[in-house]
């Protein structure tokens, strides 16, 4: 975990291992738990190495913070800040390594009832609707302008179809 408030480092862990359930070897304890009548099963779990080390971290020529957005959404709906809030915290320590292309949309994944979203307003073919996820895309224009001051290339970006004041 790296974490940093205007530009100085406010948290830091190392990485630590973690553990995966080995599907195989935890399939063969229930079988033979199933075949000897057995209702007690212990899971197998294997050690896994983190994907982020800390020569890995020292190689990414981390020095400053490139850029920052900023955004005000504290007039709107309760339904819309929640929306925000799932939407931002998908995106919270997020690492985009030099040469790495970054998708929003990749990232974000599905936007609906099952994946915390509620239904608030959006805009989508020219007029607005309720629909679920309204408010995301608050956090894409923020994460934008914050690629925009960095100087990063931005490869495609597709705009509303209308201008939004309270960004």
């Amino acid at each position: 975990k790296l974490d940093y408030n205007e530009g100085k480092i406010v948290e830091f862990a190392l990485p630590e291992k973690g553990h995966a359930l080995d599907i195989d070897a935890s399939f063969a304890q229930i079988s033979s738990a199933l075949v000897n009548g057995s209702s007690d099963v212990k899971l197998v779990f294997k050690e896994t190495e983190p994907e982020l080390t800390i020569d890995r971290i020292a190689n990414l020529g981390i020095t400053t913070l490139l850029g920052r957005g900023e955004s005000d959404f504290s007039d709107s709906s309760p339904a819309r800040i929640h929306n925000i809030r799932t939407a931002a915290k998908i995106f919270s320590g997020t690492l985009i390594e030099p040469g790495e292309i970054f998708s929003f949309n990749k990232l974000l994944g599905d936007v609906d009832a099952i994946t915390g979203y509620k239904p608030e307003l959006v805009i989508k073919s020219g007029g607005v609707s309720k629909e679920y996820g309204g408010g995301v895309c608050q956090v894409s224009t923020t994460l934008f302008r914050a690629s925009v001051f960095a100087g990063l290339p931005i490869i495609e970006r597709r705009p509303h179809s209308f201008p939004v004041n309270h960004y």
